[in-house]
Formats: C-alpha cells, sequence, structure tokens
C-alpha cells in the first residue's frame, strides 16, 4: 500500500526512479524518527540500507550484518533484498548505471543524500542525460503521523571539563581554514559542531548531539538550531561569543547567498541539496573539515575524562 502510494506521487512527478537512504540533514550514523523514512515505507529497521524503488522494482540495498533480519522484515512487501558484497548482486550505483536511460528522471530528497554520492553516480553515468529531481520529499507527502523534527533542550559543557573553550577551538579552524585558502567553513557533521561549542543535546537517541549546522567566516560564525532547542541564558552565552543563531531549515537558503570566494566543505557529509544550492562562482574546497581531525587529537583533559569513562563502564 505504501509502495502503490508512493509510485503514484513519482507517477505526478514524471520520476522514474526514487531513492530513500538511510541518512537525516547530516549523514549521521545514526538518526531520529523524523527521518526514519527507509524503515517506515519497507518496514526493514536495520541501522544501514538504501531503499530503491520504480515502477515496476523495488530494492533495498543492505550489508551481511542485516541479511536474515532483512529478509525476515521484507517478507511480503514486494521489496526485493539486494545483498551488498555478494557476487553478481550490482551495487546501487551499478544498478541506476544499468536501468537509469535517456530522459529517465531520478528523485530523491536532497537534504538526505550526500553530495559525494551524486558525484560518484554522475561519473558513472557519464554522457547519459538524466533529469535529477531533489527537491521532493515524497515519503513525506504519504507519511501522515510522521514524528516532528527534534529539537530537545541543549546544554553546554563547563570549559574546564573539555580541556578548550569554544574561542580558542575556533581559533584554531579559522588558522586551519587560512592555510586552506578558505574563505568559509561548511559543518554539517552533528558531532563537529558538539565539539566545537561544547554543546550537548538529545535529538538522537544515545547521540548527544543538536540538529544544527555551522557556517563559519574569518569574521562571523552564524549557528543554524531549532528555535527552543536554546535556552535565553544560552542565547545570550553564544550572543557573547559573536555568535549569530539562525533557524536550522535556514541554512538551505543562506547557502544561495553566499558571499565568499571559497568555501571548504565535507561532500562525504554534505547533502547534495546544500552542495546545489552554493553559488557557482565559489570555489568548493572537498575534504574533511579541520573540526574533524583537530578533535580527533585529545586534549590533556580530553585524555583524563576518557580514562575516567572506560573505569567506569567497567564497572557497569
Amino acid at each position: 500500500m505504501k509502495l502503490e502510494k508512493l509510485r503514484g506521487l513519482m507517477k505526478e512527478n514524471g520520476i522514474d526512479y526514487y531513492v530513500i537512504p538511510t541518512d537525516d540533514f547530516h549523514a549521521s550514523e545514526y538518526v531520529g524518527a523524523y527521518f526514519e523514512t527507509r524503515s517506515w515505507i519497507s518496514g526493514f529497521t536495520g541501522s544501514a540500507g538504501t531503499l530503491l524503488v520504480g515502477q515496476d522494482f523495488a530494492g533495498l540495498w543492505t550489508d551481511g550484518r542485516y541479511f536474515l533480519q532483512a529478509s525476515l522484515q521484507l517478507e511480503g512487501t514486494g521489496i526485493d533484498l539486494m545483498k551488498m558484497g555478494v557476487e553478481g548482486v550490482p551495487t546501487l550505483n551499478q544498478y541506476l548505471t544499468e536501468h537509469l536511460t535517456e530522459g529517465m528522471t531520478l528523485g530523491f530528497d536532497g537534504r538526505c543524500l550526500s553530495a559525494s554520492f551524486m558525484e560518484e553516480l554522475q561519473t558513472s553515468l557519464k554522457d547519459t542525460k538524466i533529469q535529477v529531481v531533489y527537491e521532493k520529499d515524497l515519503v513525506g507527502e504519504i507519511w501522515e503521523d510522521r514524528p516532528a523534527l527534534s529539537k530537545k533542550p541543549a546544554w553546554f559543557l563547563e570549559d574546564e571539563n573539555c580541556g578548550a573553550s569554544f574561542t580558542e577551538k575556533l581559533a584554531v579552524v579559522r588558522d586551519e581554514m587560512k592555510k586552506k585558502g578558505a574563505e568559509a567553513l561548511l559543518l554539517t557533521s552533528l558531532d563537529d559542531i558538539a565539539w566545537l561549542f561544547n554543546m550537548r543535546g538529545d535529538d538522537i537517541a544515545y547521540n548527544p548531539v543538536v540538529l544544527s549546522f555551522c557556517v563559519i567566516k574569518e569574521n562571523e560564525v552564524r549557528l543554524f538550531v531549532q528555535k527552543g532547542s536554546l535556552n535565553a541564558e544560552q542565547e545570550m552565552k553564544l550572543a557573547a561569543a559573536e555568535v549569530l543563531l539562525d533557524g536550522y531549515l535556514n541554512v538551505y537558503d543562506y547557502m544561495k547567498t553566499l558571499d565568499v570566494k571559497s568555501i571548504w566543505v565535507n561532500d562525504q557529509k554534505t547533502s547534495y541539496a546544500l552542495m546545489e544550492n552554493i553559488p557557482e562562482n565559489v570555489c568548493v574546497i572537498k575534504g574533511m573539515t579541520p573540526v574533524a581531525y583537530t578533535k580527533c587529537v585529545k586534549n590533556a583533559k580530553e585524555q583524563e575524562n576518557m580514562r575516567n569513562v572506560h573505569i567506569k563502564d567497567g564497572v557497569a
């Protein structure tokens, strides 16, 4: 029933194949209830997998950890299990490359599909002219009781417990930006943002993160976060650190008006929609962000905290 409703919307929008990944807007490994579109429409509840729906085919790609679970949960759904890594089973990219022909249309919610995935697919398709529709959340249109986007209260750790303040971390990041020749930096990974701001939250179960985006320039830091996630005192704290607050979903329109010559992004963690919204005259520098590799090197306080938490975990 769900598949048929989706296929009906695909016909209305002229879409031949529609991709439904596991990801949220941040390419997170685990996602909140709002983003469980693949699970809702397929019935497969594993943490990894991508669903592809066509008018005459539906397949779910997942890895060996979930073959048994997926075969049981997909039974009777009309969705084929595509066992990743098994001989004779094409990858999702290979399947699309073989079945997308001239003039066909591929659709997906571009906020939930990484830019790197589409870059790889477009390279495989080479000169095959297909249409891409990335601004349609078709599953959202038929998911009537879809959970709301989480906006649970955020909290901030004391600087003394982190070994470095937001200001100190920001200075290091800006220094790396200068070395890279980047006038702006886009942060999309929730753990990167949590680390930079010493901020934590409950927007994803068992992952202490806050749904947010961040853009850093030489003289500006803009944090995109849901209204209600921060209280007045926290907003004042960020204002004192010269951080501009903006609406969580305003990041897409903001990227369209980007007024810099270059921006540093991690295309593995940045959605296709965000990349497409970057003006053509802005040079995009791709690669792991300075936050991602700076936070890997633990300062003395972080090392102490890690030792203590392992002791507590071992006791538990």
